[in-house]
């Protein structure tokens, strides 16, 4: 299965730029904890994806590498700041990426590019050898073309790490009930307060 990763996450061969002109200049030596798994499970990694600059914007615009482009009109931006990674996955490159998320650069460009994308939960999957930006709220998670192909991600992925000490405290993962259609006993919520200031246009 062809795998992307943001420029964000270490990949052993290449330099994790964290879309800036100055880091990157040495290729990692080793995979990040998830990268390393997919490739253990036979991914086949396509290399890095674009990203805003140091991860602080969620246009996806680069001044150093280049705007990524949304596949369903190149004129609209995809959102950030894993941009590129969305658009990797929703142009049909690859049907799973791994991306990174402190303040939405998952979850916006997910849905900017009509993809999945998740912020997995703290310490769910290892965040040894992302780039340190955010290291409170900045979580490794996938974008994947389908809920599925997400699930799928986030298990192949997430589980302790022993470089990355929050990672040890989870419990196992696993895919109970995976695909079956009952839902009894979910609960979903609303909070009402943000969906009053949103603008109905």
């Amino acid at each position: 299965m062809p795998v992307a990763v943001k420029d964000e996450v270490d990949q052993r061969g290449y330099g994790t730029t964290a879309g800036t002109a100055i880091h990157g200049t040495t290729p990692a030596t080793a995979d990040a904890m998830p990268v390393g798994r997919l490739r253990d499970q036979g991914a086949l990694l396509l290399g890095k994806t674009n990203m805003h600059e140091l991860g602080s914007g969620v246009t996806g615009l680069n001044p150093h590498h280049g705007a990524a482009r949304n596949p369903y009109d190149p004129a609209h931006i995809t959102g950030g700041s894993s941009s590129g990674t969305a658009a990797t996955v929703a142009a049909g490159f690859c049907p799973i990426a791994v991306a990174c998320d402190g303040g939405g650069s998952i979850r916006m460009p997910a849905s900017f590019c009509g993809v999945v994308g998740l912020k997995a939960t703290y310490g769910r999957i290892s965040g040894h050898g992302a780039a340190p930006l955010v290291w409170s709220v900045a979580h490794t998670g996938p974008i994947g073309s389908t809920a599925a192909d997400t699930a799928l991600a986030y298990v192949a992925m997430a589980g302790p790490d022993p470089l990355d000490p929050i990672s040890q405290a989870q419990p196992p993962v696993h895919l109970h009930g995976f695909g079956s259609p009952d839902l009894h006993g979910v609960r979903l919520g609303v909070y009402d307060p943000w969906f009053d200031d949103a603008d109905p246009l």
